[in-house]
């Protein structure tokens, strides 16, 4: 093995910030009993949305034509349409877009002072929220900035984001 013998195929701090990632989904899946990150037809809210009340990971149910999608915890039976859950999150990312000018500003302090994760993260969000409110939820972009999200028993969500800004 030979240091810098030929220029790097990824620049090093992108390799900073994936290996970074990988660690926080370890950790992640260990704190929360998870196997995996993905599933439930692809659904960005997979193994992201949590129960408040008994941290137990929310199960997207699904009854082909005889019910809508919802999501129930199934310790405490707590549920939510998956619609009602998409436009909540429609609701707080655009929140996050109308608060840009002053979250901006802690974007800017990790991008001069983060790790190499929450540079990638806050250049990220300042790219997305810069293109405006959204009028419904799109999949791909709630998949790459959501990180968790928890469901109280009044139905009340959390949003955190990738940049760690959360939202009710």
């Amino acid at each position: 093995y030979v240091e810098n013998d030929h220029p790097a195929i990824i620049p090093p701090e992108e390799w900073d910030a994936v290996q970074e990632e990988i660690a926080r989904r370890r950790t992640f899946r260990e704190e929360h009993g998870l196997r995996g990150l993905c599933g439930s037809a692809g659904s960005p809210f997979y193994a992201k949305l949590f129960c408040s009340a008994c941290d137990a990971k929310m199960q997207r149910i699904y009854n082909k034509g005889v019910s809508r999608p919802y999501w129930c915890c199934p310790v405490c039976r707590g549920r939510i349409d998956e619609s009602e859950l998409r436009a909540r999150f429609c609701g707080a990312f655009n929140s996050l877009v109308k608060r840009r000018k002053r979250l901006k500003k802690a974007w800017e302090k990790k991008l001069e002072d983060g790790t190499p994760l929450e540079k990638v993260r806050a250049k990220q969000m300042a790219d997305i929220t810069d293109g405006g409110t959204i009028p419904y939820e799109i999949p791909e972009l709630t998949q790459a900035i959501l990180q968790t999200a928890w469901m109280s028993g009044d139905g009340e969500i959390e949003f955190e984001f990738s940049t760690g800004d959360r939202v009710k």
